[in-house]
């Protein structure tokens, strides 16, 4: 065998690998998509210096005119491009900043047309897992924020049939800070830009009088965007699940009782209903 051969193929399975994952993820993919991208991403590395230096004496021939004996003019044109791509995209130019957000935004939206009762793919909505250590019911979440919702409180928690606090289902111990110049918080977490302090109970005026301020049960915020809750709950039979938002000083309160006897979807309702696009939950039997 061949070593250039080897080389060779390599560097073009690596590329075809990181091209199809970074494509998906640039329409919001994540979870393996990210794994296997970033797996065949330092595989390529590894292949590509093997070609560098297997054809090192052609590469210098691409910089250097040997009849003028100076750099060549396809090479100056390459850095510079190359160069001004780079600085304008660390420090987020508008188009720059545009394009790399574009696909991912689109397929946000793309998400949320799907078919309503049929939980979508999760390549645009993020995943969180809590109560992972009852024994207790199954519930799968997903909630789907609206564009009024920059970076909302929210508590989800169950109470019994007479209203009595049961448990926390999303409670996050953390809240988004977003900066004054930018309201977008899907965007400032993505440049690493995303700040957040510790949750002041009381703001989510529903959860703390219902829970007298029992401990959040999600340690970190919430996900800027969409995503999709797994959880457990010790309540059985018949009770309610309640998700309160705050979203800078206006709230919102979501309902929906349950009887495991006549169904498992249900949908989280609102006299208001404008933080939210949409909240529904299954109840694994």
């Amino acid at each position: 065998m061949k070593n250039r051969n080897l080389v060779s193929l390599s560097v073009t399975f690596g590329f075809l690998s990181i091209a199809i994952t970074g494509i998906l993820m640039y329409f919001g993919a994540r979870g393996s998509i990210t794994t296997i991208h970033v797996i065949f991403g330092l595989l390529f590395i590894a292949s590509a210096i093997f070609h560098v230096v297997n054809n090192w004496n052609s590469l210098k021939l691409y910089t250097r005119d040997k009849k003028i004996g100076g750099i060549r003019k396809e090479f100056i044109l390459v850095s510079v491009v190359l160069l001004l791509v780079l600085i304008g995209s660390a420090v987020n130019v508008g188009p720059f900043s545009a394009v790399a957000h574009a696909g991912e935004e689109f397929g946000r939206e793309e998400g949320g047309k799907r078919e309503e009762g049929h939980f979508p793919g999760n390549n645009f909505f993020e995943i969180v897992n809590t109560n992972e250590t009852f024994n207790g019911t199954e519930l799968q979440f997903i909630i789907q924020k609206s564009n009024e919702a920059a970076a909302p409180l929210m508590a989800i928690w169950v109470s019994d049939s007479t209203g009595r606090f049961v448990e926390n289902l999303f409670v996050p111990s953390r809240v988004n800070l977003i900066s004054e110049k930018s309201k977008n918080t899907h965007r400032e977490r993505f440049e690493g830009r995303m700040q957040t302090v510790d949750l002041k109970p009381e703001l989510l005026t529903e959860w703390f009088a219902s829970s007298g301020g029992i401990k959040p049960n999600f340690e970190g915020a919430a996900p800027e965007g969409n995503f999709l809750l797994n959880t457990k709950t010790t309540a059985a039979k018949k009770f309610s699940v309640v998700l309160e938002v705050n979203n800078d000083g206006v709230k919102e309160i979501y309902r929906a009782d349950v009887d495991m006897s006549k169904g498992t979807l249900y949908r989280l309702t609102s006299a208001e209903s404008t933080l939210l696009k949409r909240a529904i939950f299954e109840v694994m039997k």
